[in-house]
């Protein structure tokens, strides 16, 4: 009798820095530790330093470098390009890619909600759950105006959500992405949310 045994699929979590040890201190400890603590077995953390001048790199490798892989590159790409080359350095047998920023500290749930929703519909090309902003408000995403200005989508401090929410266009502070769309699309975190809409048909909040 042959068993076919399921392993759950590889998630690469990238994390992009720039100066991160001197203006975000024991956040960034605790965004770090947010990832490597996710309650889901198959994750790679990848912490990539855009150039950083005050030790941030090096504070990284010295205390996690057994734990996540790190690596540094020469100068700051910004968020969009900065994140576009970590993906690079993506484990090849990886299904799915977190971008998480390093002051957003993850539900140690996060990672495995998210994954749960995106295996039951292929349908989904993005997802994320709610950002609880310093201010207690709950941020599910943006909307544009015919104008073209974004607004975001709030709740009250300590409203509640009970289902998934489609919307045109996420935050980036922790996106889950389809790889294989993510690589077909070829192009910035900025625009991608438009992108996916077209080539797959959601992208959904998560309560």
């Amino acid at each position: 009798m042959n068993i076919e045994l399921r392993t759950d699929p590889k998630v690469s979590i990238i994390i992009l820095t720039y100066n991160s040890r001197s203006t975000l201190k024991e956040i960034l400890d605790k965004a770090i530790m947010s990832a490597l603590t996710q309650d889901y077995s198959n994750i790679e953390v990848i912490v990539a330093d855009n150039g950083s001048q005050d030790g941030t790199y090096e504070y990284i490798k010295d205390k996690y470098g057994t734990y996540v892989k790190v690596i540094r590159f020469n100068k700051n790409h910004g968020f969009c390009l900065g994140n576009n080359l970590a993906v690079k350095y993506v484990d090849p047998k990886a299904k799915y890619i977190l971008f998480q920023n390093p002051d957003a500290i993850l539900s140690q749930n996060y990672v495995k909600s998210l994954i749960e929703i995106m295996e039951q519909d292929p349908e989904i090309g993005a997802i994320q759950g709610l950002e609880i902003k310093p201010s207690g408000e709950i941020l599910i995403g943006f909307l544009i105006n015919s104008a073209g200005y974004y607004h975001e989508i709030l709740l009250k401090k300590g409203s509640r959500l009970n289902q998934c929410v489609e919307v045109l266009h996420a935050s980036g502070a922790a996106l889950l992405v389809r790889r294989y769309l993510f690589e077909t699309v070829g192009v910035s975190l900025l625009i991608i949310s438009y992108i996916l809409m077209k080539q797959i048909s959601r992208l959904d909040f998560v309560p």
